[in-house]
């Protein structure tokens, strides 16, 4: 499991889902995703938590037809988790782009 978990924390700070890594949600851990299905447009997925050290949000989003999971899924991810930290009084490093 400490892998996988080192794995998921990677993709957000290093991969596909690096630009989750911008300083307004805590440090959290992914999955980007395209789900393909011949004769139709792409699907986007990301499946995450947060924070990655100590996780207490969990989130999975799919948009059909959205293409690559770090272009469509992840911002909306992102969105949630923004919005559910600053409920917990998180106070981000950098403003939202």
């Amino acid at each position: 499991m400490k892998v996988v978990r080192q794995g998921l924390i990677d993709v957000v700070q290093k991969g596909t889902g690096r630009r989750m890594n911008d300083g307004t949600i805590p440090l959290s851990g992914g999955k980007t995703g395209t789900v393909e299905m011949p004769g139709h447009p792409d699907n986007s997925m990301f499946v995450g938590f947060a924070p990655a050290d100590k996780p207490e949000v969990a989130i999975a989003v799919i948009v059909e037809g959205g293409g690559f999971g770090s272009v469509s899924a992840a911002p909306i991810a992102q969105e949630v988790f923004r919005t559910y930290f600053q409920k917990q009084g998180f106070k981000p490093t950098k403003k939202p782009q």
